[in-house]
């Protein structure tokens, strides 16, 4: 009887093949520096989206005075206030939309 054929090896993730593929003379500190500088990136973007939320959370306390808590103490830089702080600002304002949703559909009713 003929051998045998060979094993064949188990199937590659396109990620694996890539970096088989681009791997092959990069050397350990040239991926390290790669991933720091993707994760400074990431870290930039997370930043500048953790700023624009502060923002808009200002623009809607100030629009929706009455309807939207304002928290003025919540420290400068604390992302998890401001997390809070946006929780309530999008609970308040879902809480305001219903309430108008409710008032616009019995208004037609109690006028003659």
């Amino acid at each position: 009887p003929p051998p045998p054929p060979p094993p064949q090896p188990a199937p590659q993730t396109g990620r694996s093949k890539k970096r088989a593929r681009d791997g092959a003379d990069e050397t350990a500190s040239e991926r390290a520096d790669r991933k720091s500088a993707r994760e400074r990136r990431r870290r930039a973007e997370v930043g500048e989206k953790f700023e624009e939320l502060t923002k808009a959370l200002g623009e809607a306390e100030e629009r929706c005075a009455g309807s939207v808590p304002r928290r003025d103490a919540v420290s400068e830089g604390n992302r998890v206030d401001l997390l809070q702080r946006a929780i309530d600002v999008v609970r308040a304002l879902t809480k305001a939309c219903v309430d108008a949703k409710r008032a616009a559909a019995a208004a037609p009713a109690a006028c003659p």
